[in-house]
C-alpha cells in the first residue's frame, strides 16, 4: 500500500534527510515548523466550503494540508512518541478551528512546535531544523532553496517540483515494485501521521 505522501520521493526532500542521516549540522535538538497565510477570497465571502465546515473537518485547513509537513518531520526524525495540541477560531469565517498550536516528543528525544494560522497578514511557510552544530530551514510547498548553515558551512539545495509533481513518487513504486529499493510512503508511516494529527486535534 502507497500513501501519497509524495515530498517524501521529492529530490530536495531528500537530500535534507541526506544532511539529517549525515549528521552535518550534528545530532538534532529541535523542529519548528510555522505556516500562516490570510484568509481567502472563498473564506472572505463566507462561500460555504467543506474544509472549513466543523462537522467534516473540525480544524479546518489544518487538516488538508498539515499532514504533509508533519509526515515530513517523522520522515526526516522518525517516529513521535508524545504530540498535544490548542486550537481556536479567530476570525469568525468560519466554523472549524483557523489556528492550531501543537508541540511534540520524538522517540529520538527531539522537540518539536508547530503553528499554522489562516488568519494571518502573510504567508508564511518555514522549517527549521536546529542541531548541536548548525541549521537547515526550507519550505514544506513553496519553491526556493533549502538552506543547511553551520560554523564552517553555507549549503543551498533547490526545492523546485518536477512536472507532474507525483513524477518522483510514482517512480519509487516501480523501484519498490521491482524490488530495487523500499519506497519512502507505506502504509505504517501513512498510519503514523494519522495518528499524529488526531493526537494533537484530541482535546481541541
Amino acid at each position: 500500500m502507497f500513501v501519497a505522501y509524495y515530498r517524501r520521493s521529492l529530490p530536495g526532500f531528500k537530500q535534507i534527510k541526506h544532511w539529517l542521516d549525515a549528521a552535518e549540522i550534528g545530532q538534532v535538538r529541535h523542529i519548528h515548523w510555522q505556516y500562516t497565510r490570510p484568509p481567502s477570497t472563498i473564506d472572505l465571502a463566507q462561500t460555504r466550503n467543506w474544509r472549513t465546515q466543523k462537522e467534516i473537518a473540525k480544524a479546518g485547513y489544518f487538516e488538508d494540508i498539515a499532514s504533509h509537513g508533519l509526515d515530513l518531520m517523522s520522515y526526516f526524525l522518525g517516529p513521535v512518541k508524545q504530540a498535544q495540541g490548542v486550537a481556536s477560531n479567530q476570525q469568525g469565517l468560519y466554523s472549524a478551528y483557523d489556528a492550531v498550536a501543537a508541540s511534540l516528543l520524538f522517540e529520538s528525544g527531539v522537540t518539536g512546535t508547530g503553528f499554522w494560522n489562516f488568519a494571518a497578514d502573510r504567508l508564511v511557510d518555514k522549517v527549521q531544523i536546529m542541531g548541536e552544530s548548525g541549521q537547515i530551514s526550507f519550505s514544506v510547498f513553496e519553491d526556493g532553496l533549502a538552506l543547511l548553515e553551520s560554523k564552517d558551512k553555507y549549503i543551498t539545495y533547490p526545492l523546485d517540483k518536477p512536472s507532474p509533481v507525483q513524477a518522483d513518487f510514482v517512480s519509487d513504486i516501480a523501484f519498490h515494485l521491482a524490488g530495487k529499493s523500499l519506497h519512502p510512503s507505506l502504509a505504517e508511516s501513512a498510519a503514523h501521521t494519522n495518528w499524529l494529527m488526531d493526537t494533537i486535534l484530541k482535546d481541541a
